[in-house]
């Protein structure tokens, strides 16, 4: 069994909220695009949970533990904030 992953790029000052909003089809075209949006927040919040037990592949994608677990907990339906990479030197 395989597993993926996605992580979504949202520029700075952007979210997916934004995106999300944006739309102005048909009630029902709105409601899937939601219900989509949220599990796929539960489903990548899930893998960025279990990502954080590793810290050498937190350091490789900028987060440390505490912001992976921070996002890994939030609700699916609370958007994203945009996470601010720590620099390491």
């Amino acid at each position: 069994m395989s597993t993926t992953s996605t992580l979504r790029l949202i520029r700075p000052g952007g979210s997916a909220r934004d995106v999300h909003q944006s739309y102005s089809g048909p009630l029902p075209g709105r409601l899937w695009d939601t219900l989509s949006l949220w599990l796929a927040r539960s489903t990548q919040r899930a893998a960025l949970g279990a990502l954080a037990e590793d810290a050498h592949l937190l350091n490789d994608i900028g987060l440390t533990r505490e912001q992976a677990m921070g996002e890994a907990h939030k609700s699916f339906w609370r958007g994203q904030a945009c996470l601010r990479r720590t620099p390491s030197f």
